[in-house]
């Protein structure tokens, strides 16, 4: 568990499952929707009161730093980032998807002959 969160605190249980989320590449990604979300409420909440704050985008400035390397606690934040406004390429991700289901039949026979008496 983390140093900061209280064992008896209403959040210990959010930071353990998020320090727990460090573990492979789907899970990191569910914590960056989890923490962009959150610091986007935050964000939301504290714009109401300072209207600069809306519509800026600190959790995914903060999530881009992060993946990259470059967040660190004196990071500067100015709450814009630059959109990616590339083309998907669609066909690169339906091939990647048939050749993961071609492999995992493969996986699969093989283990059905390996079980085979």
């Amino acid at each position: 568990m983390a140093k900061f969160a209280r064992p008896n605190s209403r959040y210990s249980g959010v930071v353990q499952r998020r320090s727990e989320m460090r573990t492979d590449g789907q899970q990191w990604t569910t914590g960056g929707r989890e923490i962009t979300a959150d610091v986007d409420n935050v964000s939301a909440y504290f714009g109401r009161f300072a209207t600069q704050l809306a519509g800026a985008q600190f959790g995914k400035e903060i999530w881009r730093l992060y993946e990259k390397g470059l967040l660190k606690p004196d990071t500067p934040l100015t709450g814009h980032i630059e959109q990616d406004m590339r083309q998907a390429d669609v066909g690169a991700v339906m091939r990647a998807i048939q050749l993961a289901e071609k492999e995992e039949a493969e996986r699969q026979r093989r283990i059905a002959l390996a079980n085979t008496p």
